[in-house]
């Protein structure tokens, strides 16, 4: 069936995304107790302190973080403020290494990650469920396209084409299947806290409600938390962008010292400056509305139906 086609068939579109993504169960990797072993891939999901890593199209690594596990972020040119928030950057899409020892479970107790910045920069970005999907989509028009252009050309330059058209729609199902688990998760708590003009320290109802997310969160198994940092218009954009991010490391920074969460429980804070206003901006109290930071507790679905041990 031609690509032309499919996009007149949503439901026929998503049936052959799910079949290209889903046709094989992957295997999972099993790590020897006591030895010491390397791990590269792309992180399918997080639950709490285990990262799901895809090595290849048919085998998953399960890497365990933990208090004395190291992170470090490779040269590149996205820079992080803090290098302790390093570790908070493990979100699904990016791709590392991972180095450590196998422990009882099969798994691997990582002793070091490293991710590259830049793959961050594309796994951080708002797009990455959808964008990344759709492009690949247009390259694999684009290239039939071409095949079906083709038709006067020599058997060899069509079988080439060809080729390319394959290669295209593997690279559709391997990018379906690394952000494919990023809607796998259910809120379980919510807040938003709020800040004056042009500050970023927390206020006491912002602590107080804080305090309720972090014990709503504890008893949680595999529980992870998302931070995002809002500004409102009000002065120029550099200035705002500057201070939702450090909004959200106020948060962060408080969630970790005062609620006693692990940093390793808490997904890249992202500053969003201005992009997702909450309230018109042209007035004072919506720009209140919009001095914010939304803080959401978030369990993946099969964590969370699952009985708790203990």
């Amino acid at each position: 069936m031609k690509l032309t086609a499919l996009r007149h068939r949503p439901d026929v579109c998503v049936l052959a995304l799910a079949a290209l993504a889903f046709a094989s169960v992957p295997a999972n990797r099993h790590f020897a107790t006591g030895q010491k072993a390397k791990v590269k891939g792309v992180i399918m999901s997080r639950d709490g302190d285990l990262i799901n890593l895809r090595e290849s199209s048919d085998v998953v690594a399960t890497v365990v973080l933990s208090d004395l596990t190291k992170v470090q972020v490779k040269k590149g040119v996205f820079k992080f403020r803090k290098e302790d928030l390093d570790i908070t950057a493990l979100v699904p899409g990016l791709r590392v290494e991972a180095s450590g020892i196998g422990n009882a479970e099969g798994r691997l107790t990582a002793e070091k990650i490293t991710f590259n910045p830049d793959d961050f920069k594309t796994a951080r970005s708002v797009d990455t469920r959808v964008t990344p999907i759709e492009n690949k989509q247009a390259e694999m028009e684009t290239k039939q396209n071409e095949l079906e252009g083709r038709q006067k050309q020599t058997e060899q330059d069509v079988q080439n084409a060809q080729s390319e058209a394959e290669k295209a729609n593997a690279g559709l199902a391997e990018l379906h299947s690394r952000v494919s688990s990023l809607d796998d998760y259910d809120t379980k708590y919510s807040a938003t806290v709020y800040f004056a003009t042009n500050k970023y320290d927390l206020t006491d109802q912002a602590k107080k409600d804080l305090d309720q997310l972090a014990q709503q969160a504890l008893p949680l198994r595999g529980y992870m938390i998302e931070v995002a940092g809002y500004a409102d218009t009000t002065g120029d954009a550099k200035r705002n962008q500057e201070l939702s991010e450090l909004r959200a490391e106020a948060v962060v920074q408080y969630l970790q010292q005062v609620g006693r969460i692990p940093l390793r429980r808490i997904l890249a804070p992202a500053g969003l400056g201005t992009s997702q206003s909450a309230a018109d901006n042209s007035t004072a109290e919506g720009r209140e509305k919009n001095r914010r930071v939304e803080v959401r507790v978030i369990v993946n679905r099969a964590e969370s139906s699952a009985p708790k041990q203990g």
